[in-house]
């Protein structure tokens, strides 16, 4: 479905906001774009991917209420679902704006300052591809807020510049707090999709740091929201291992000088690993596929370490290794 949108000479941000089957989250997100204040036009495609709850219906209600700013896009076939890219290409065909913000349908803004914040510290500091900031996660199961990732990494009343070495260190990003440049975020779009990633968050943000550095503003002004529907609220550790490994041994099997990116991936295959339930053949696969990937012999211990190890001591062990050499994320948690 076609829509309507602002003139792109003087649209400066595009919020890009992918929703479905969030009846119960929606609204508090659409408050989120509405109440931003900003001395520059902005827009909100808010995408629902074939919804079968009530979300369509609040999507209307915002869209006739703010038709300056809601520009829905109603999809009668889930597009999520047919994992060919569909969703990407259509959102990515409808970035009108000088910037692109994401936010999806279960998360929410909390600061009405946000966007100024961002667009005034990217308008000023060119050398920077993305601007996002701190957040509160909140866990709707135990309906409690808790601290974001790499929370510590913080200095007092200070801003964190990001690069490529600190991102795979430290998830200190989510989608709901970042303000990227739309030109180098569709260039690099379109190199991750060329080397066959998807759009996921991690590809993005790691062929974007090519370009240039990231910035987290010291603000907290979003929400990251954790339930069952989602992704972060419904998988377990073993899936969640699992996930790092299927993105982070490919990504550096496409990348082999990146040795930052080789030790997360060696990581991420370690923890992997160290599953009690994992056959003795796949192990030994997963042993021989991470020596083939190590660089140096202190790898190769660390794997071998892993495989013949029972997990607590494992886990022993790299305790004291980080106390040693700060191999904090070798732990397998």
């Amino acid at each position: 479905m076609s829509i309507e949108t602002n003139n792109s000479e003087d649209l400066m941000v595009t919020v890009c906001c992918t929703t479905y089957n969030h009846e119960s989250y929606i609204r508090q997100c659409l408050e989120g774009f509405v109440m931003q204040k900003t001395n520059f036009h902005f827009e909100a495609i808010v995408h629902d991917d074939a919804s079968t709850d009530g979300t369509v219906a609040i999507i209307q209600e915002y869209a006739q209420k703010y038709p300056d700013i809601i520009k829905p896009i109603y999809e009668t076939e889930n597009q999520y679902s047919k994992k060919d890219g569909s969703l990407a290409r259509i959102m990515n065909k409808h970035m009108h704006g000088k910037y692109v913000a994401m936010c999806e349908g279960d998360d929410y803004w909390t600061d009405p300052l946000k966007l100024q914040k961002q667009v005034d510290f990217l308008e000023q500091n060119l050398n920077y591809v993305f601007c996002c900031h701190r957040y509160k996660i909140y866990d709707e199961n135990q309906r409690v807020f808790r601290k974001e990732y790499g929370y510590d990494y913080y200095e007092k009343n200070n801003n964190l510049p990001i690069d490529s070495a600190l991102f795979l260190k430290v998830w200190v990003t989510q989608y709901c707090t970042s303000l990227f440049r739309k030109e180098l975020y569709l260039k690099a779009y379109g190199v991750l999709n060329h080397d066959g990633f998807s759009a996921r968050d991690v590809y993005v943000y790691y062929y974007l740091l090519k370009y240039g550095k990231g910035l987290s503003l010291n603000d907290s002004m979003a929400v990251y929201r954790w339930h069952n529907g989602g992704v972060a609220g419904c998988i377990t550790l073993k899936q969640k291992r699992k996930v790092a490994y299927d993105i982070y041994i490919p990504l550096y099997r496409q990348h082999t000088s990146d040795n930052c990116l080789r030790e997360k991936a060696i990581n991420s295959l370690l923890k992997y690993m160290q599953q009690c339930n994992m056959p003795l053949k796949q192990k030994w696969r997963l042993l021989m596929e991470g020596f083939s990937l190590s660089k140096s012999f202190i790898e190769q211990i660390k794997l071998s370490t892993s495989f013949i190890l029972p997990i607590g001591i494992f886990n022993w062990l790299y305790r004291f290794s980080e106390i040693k050499g700060n191999h904090k994320n070798l732990l397998v948690q």
